[in-house]
This record gives C-alpha cells, sequence and structure tokens, in this order.
C-alpha cells in the first residue's frame, strides 16, 4: 500500500470508525483527532491510532487536511450543522467525506459552501466491531462520489488502503445501496430458513453454519470466476420436477411462511436465459405451475 502524508479527524468511533481510524493510520495518515459522544469509546480509538486529540464535542474538532465524518445515516445533517460555524475558521480542513452507502454527498453541502470539497466514501465491506476490522479494508471496493477534487483524494486514499474505487453517479447512489443490502443483509435473510430446517433435523445454528460454509465459499468462489448463470447448479436447473414437487411438500407440511419465498427465488432462477434453454417446453410449464401453486 502507498502511503500518503496527511492528517485526518475521523467523528464517529463505531465499527467503521474505528477500523478506518486504524487502517488509515497503518497506510500513513496521521489521525490528528477522534472525535464521538462515547467519550471512553473515542479514547479507545484514539489510543490505538495515536491520536493527540480526543473528545466528544464537536467543537473541539482540529485542524486537519481531511474530515471524515464515520456516524449514522440520521445524524450526518447534525454533525455538519454543527461543524459548519467552525468551517472558515479551519483554514486546514480541505476535504471532508461522509461513509454512508445511501446518501450523497449533497448532504455535506453546508461546509461545500465553506470551501471544503466533499464526498462520500463507502467500503464496500461488512465490519462485525472485531479488534482486526482495519485488515478488511485492504482488496475491497470502496464507492465513491463527490466533488471533482474530493473524489480523487478519495480515490487516493482507497489506493492507499490497497482498495480500488468504484465511481459512482450521484442520482444511482441509493440504487447503490439498495443492491449492497440485499447482497449482504438479505444473505442472512435466505439462511434463516436454511438453519431452521438443520434445526429441524436436531442440529444447532453453530454447526449449520460450519456444514454451510464450504457450499457457501464455494459458491461465492465460482460465482467470482464464472459469473451468475455459470455459478448456478441444482434441481431447478437441472428440471428435476420430483425433487422440486418433493422440495414443495416438505415446505407446505413443515415451513410453509417460507413456500412462498422459495417459488420466487425459483422463477427469478427459471428466467435466466441459460437455465430457460436448458429445460425442454414441457418441463419448463411443469416447473411455473408448481412455482405458481
Amino acid at each position: 500500500m502507498a502511503e500518503i502524508q496527511e492528517t485526518m479527524v475521523i467523528i464517529g468511533a463505531g465499527r467503521l470508525g474505528s477500523a478506518l481510524a486504524r487502517g488509515l493510520r497503518v497506510s500513513g495518515l496521521v489521525i490528528a483527532g477522534v472525535i464521538d459522544r462515547d467519550l471512553a469509546r473515542a479514547k479507545q480509538v484514539a489510543d490505538i491510532c495515536s491520536a493527540a486529540i480526543v473528545s466528544d464535542i464537536l467543537d473541539e474538532v482540529p485542524e486537519a487536511d481531511i474530515i471524515v465524518i464515520a456516524v449514522p445515516d440520521d445524524e450526518i445533517e447534525v454533525v455538519v450543522s454543527e461543524l459548519q460555524p467552525h468551517a472558515r475558521d479551519r483554514g486546514r480542513w480541505q476535504f471532508v467525506f461522509h461513509t454512508s452507502g445511501a446518501l450523497t454527498s449533497d448532504i455535506l453541502m453546508p461546509l461545500k459552501q465553506c470551501g471544503i470539497a466533499g464526498a462520500s466514501f463507502h467500503p464496500l465491506q461488512t465490519f462485525a466491531g472485531n479488534e482486526d476490522d482495519w485488515k478488511k479494508l485492504s482488496n475491497i471496493y470502496i464507492g465513491i462520489e463527490g466533488d471533482a477534487a474530493a473524489v480523487q483524494k478519495a480515490v487516493e486514499i482507497s489506493g492507499a488502503l490497497g482498495s480500488k474505487a468504484i465511481l459512482l453517479p450521484r442520482e444511482f447512489k441509493m440504487h447503490y445501496h439498495l443492491a449492497c443490502t440485499m447482497a449482504s443483509n438479505y444473505l442472512i435473510a435466505l439462511l434463516i430458513p436454511v438453519v431452521e430446517m438443520f434445526r429441524k433435523m436436531g442440529f444447532a445454528e453453530s454447526q449449520v453454519i460450519d456444514f454451510l460454509f464450504p457450499l457457501l465459499f464455494t459458491t461465492v468462489a465460482n460465482l467470482h470466476e464464472n459469473g451468475l448463470e455459470r455459478a448456478l447448479t441444482g434441481p431447478l436447473v437441472r428440471g428435476d420436477v420430483g425433487t422440486l414437487t418433493k422440495h414443495l411438500q416438505v415446505l407446505a407440511a413443515d415451513f410453509p411462511d417460507y413456500r412462498g419465498l422459495y417459488q420466487r427465488m425459483g422463477e427469478i432462477l427459471i428466467s435466466l436465459p441459460s437455465v430457460r434453454e436448458r429445460l425442454s417446453e414441457q418441463k419448463y410449464e411443469i416447473i411455473m405451475e408448481l412455482l405458481h401453486k
């Protein structure tokens, strides 16, 4: 990772803020301050990244080249509003980033009007709050959108972290976040009924996760290597009408709440050109009838 020599203040010492503070410090940036309304949490992060200033008051944000606002989405506007009166007095606030995946850089407008270039800087990654989460900032993609100068700086910081940038069209920022949410959180939602099915067989959740991990890992690896359609396997692709029928029977008997989910996912899969091409017209019609019962 290429080092960049600039100073930064982290506002928000939660999972992402703390990971960024440590990851950026390792990348060569000087963390000038850590601000969080939970002072004990701010001190813990400040100690890790050797920050000179630690506070629970936004009025005490020090001079720095870059301000990173890593607070929940609903709090960003409040933070920006509280920073604005001090913005013209801080000659070295050159850039301001927020880390929301959903909001655009427009929410930074009060600071932009003070001559500070702004951008959204969203690591496309999930953080569990572990001590080594900062390592997850490497070899990922970071969604970036905003003013030209701020975007250029955000791309540079992405490279310093060992990651790549996705330059996002502002008008599609929410589309981006929706897609990321479904890829991550909704994958967990999809696995909830899977765990329940194994529980009915007497297995604990921890066991089920152990069972499934190699399958999930290989599926994602195949997806990365071969793309969506070539990674797909299973009874629907093969046209195994008997197996699909029995699946639906089990769902109706033991897991009725998930029958509709199974059918809707099947509809999505059978609409893929590569799946449709492999099925005879007769099998396609039978399967479609099963998926709509």
